[in-house]
């Protein structure tokens, strides 16, 4: 977490919010690893967003189901987490990025923003009224279960710039050599935050088989998540679709990646929620 550690260096911890962000960041961190294993990126809770390695930016009529989630204490916009739109009134996420917002513990200070190519103006901020995650998530096995539903105002459903995703049958498949898009905002890599890509931005890779996955990052996989052999920095909550039918199959959560002695990374995965395995809960959660 050098980056934060620079942060902390410079004085540019600039309010409240910025802190409790940070230490969220840290604890996110800190629990992956005890997980996981190290070189991990925690997958993208930062002041201005953590974006996509090897992305190009979108406009958001190509993805019109992605939203941000912005912490709006202060006089400036803090995008932590990307979410798809479910239905006019609810929002898919990871379930961590709900325990961020219960650390503060009011949901006013939370906003959803939809239907804009950015997280910081146009589109629609929409009020959160409530938010649930799956009864059996816990910081022990975070690659399961991690899963959440927020409860929004009635949003606009134009279905140009704004429109619920697509979710997959209970009993799908994502075969490793698949194609999914990854979306999101923020920047291209977790170690230089300040440079911002307040653009929608997105990303490809080919899903990978859980042997591969766990040759590549030391992890084992269970039914309830897959890999993707990006080397991208994603969007925590975000969600992650198959290519040519833009169904969501993936929520993203974290990658963990290996480094050569010139610091470049050189091999890793991006580990996702496998949707189909909570979609029963998640369309309890959400009246679908």
């Amino acid at each position: 977490m050098d980056w934060i550690r620079q942060c902390l260096v410079n004085n540019r911890i600039q309010s409240t919010a910025m802190l409790s962000m940070l230490l969220f960041i840290l604890f996110f961190d800190s629990a992956v690893k005890v997980v996981i294993g190290k070189n991990v990126d925690f997958g993208g809770v930062s002041p201005d967003g953590v974006g996509l390695e090897g992305n190009h930016n979108v406009d958001i009529k190509q993805y019109p189901y992605h939203v941000s989630m912005v912490d709006v204490r202060n006089d400036f916009i803090l995008h932590f987490c990307g979410g798809s739109i479910l239905s006019p009134d609810y929002v898919l996420t990871a379930a961590l990025c709900l325990t961020y917002m219960k650390e503060i513990d009011d949901p006013k200070f939370f906003k959803i923003r939809a239907g804009s190519s950015f997280y910081n103006k146009s589109g629609t901020v929409y009020d959160i009224l409530s938010y649930v995650w799956h009864p059996q998530f816990n910081m022990e096995t975070i690659l399961e279960n991690n899963v959440g539903i927020i409860k929004t105002e009635k949003m606009a459903i134009n279905g140009v710039t704004t429109k619920a995703v697509q979710l997959p049958s209970g009993g799908s498949a994502m075969k490793p050599g698949s194609t999914v898009i990854i979306t999101g905002f923020g920047v291209t890599n977790s170690e230089d935050f300040y440079t911002k890509f307040n653009v929608l931005q997105a990303v490809s890779a080919t899903t990978i088989s859980s042997q591969e996955c766990k040759e590549l990052t030391n992890v084992t996989v269970t039914d309830k998540s897959f890999c993707a052999d990006s080397l991208g920095v994603g969007e925590l909550g975000g969600p992650v679709v198959e290519k040519s039918s833009l169904v969501q199959y993936g929520i993203r959560l974290v990658s963990q990646y290996y480094i050569n002695i010139h610091g470049t990374k050189i091999a890793g995965s991006e580990i996702h929620l496998f949707v189909p395995k909570l979609l029963d809960w998640i369309k309890q959660q959400a009246g679908l």
